[in-house]
């Protein structure tokens, strides 16, 4: 499996894949998000509608908990009001996840 970046470990990378391939399956050929930092999440270019792009920040949380034992919350007043929002590309979704890990006291390295 491709590696999304190098500043992810593997059961990270293994997660934003399972979840994407999940998300890929909502969508019609030609609309798949890729699985590569530059993948537009959020606005006009992305494949996701709006309803889509929260059900995958859902579908993110979940499989966040159930990998590491305690509820990880994504969408946050912090996140949600960032000058440069952490959800526009799946390089800095995998970031934000990252950092909001760390807030959690789960080092993910």
């Amino acid at each position: 499996m491709t590696k999304l970046n190098e500043t992810i470990n593997q059961k990270l990378n293994d997660i934003i894949f399972d979840v994407i391939s999940e998300v890929n399956e909502d969508l019609d050929d030609g609309k798949k998000l890729a699985f590569s930092n530059n993948a537009v999440l959020w606005g006009e270019t992305s494949p996701l509608d709006s309803i889509g792009f929260v059900g995958m920040l859902v579908k993110f949380e979940t499989a966040l908990a159930s990998n590491y034992g305690k509820p990880i919350r994504l969408m946050d007043n912090k996140a949600m009001s960032a000058t440069s929002s952490p959800f526009r590309t799946l390089g800095t979704l995998a970031e934000h996840i990252q950092t909001t890990l760390k807030a959690n006291g789960i080092d993910n390295e």
